[in-house]
């Protein structure tokens, strides 16, 4: 199995924005061949002080897909290039991160 982690950040304020297009991306992408779980997350209001907030511009996604060319296959789809390009003048970073179980 394939767990990708994306860390995102936004320009100030356009969160809101962004989740707005991820959410009607999404529901796209959990109909694709492979994927096993896909959705964004951001900062519990209430969590224990040992929380490491991610901040008010910044939102993490979690991903598991049932192989490598899923994933890729995923990376390469019409919608995810489109989703792309609708959120790139949101966007100032994200990080991709790609694991394996150990």
């Amino acid at each position: 199995m394939i767990h990708v982690v994306v860390n995102i950040s936004v320009k100030p304020g356009m969160l809101n924005q962004l989740l707005e297009i991820f959410k009607a991306n999404a529901c796209v992408v959990r109909t694709e061949k492979g994927c096993i779980e896909y959705g964004a997350f951001v900062d519990a209001e209430d969590a224990p002080s040992f929380q490491r907030r991610l901040g008010p511009d910044s939102m993490m996604v979690f991903e598991r897909w049932e192989s490598m060319k899923a994933l890729a296959d995923h990376a390469n789809s019409p919608h995810v290039i489109q989703y792309r390009a609708n959120v790139k003048n949101l966007v100032i970073s994200n990080t991709v991160n790609v694991f394996v179980s150990a």
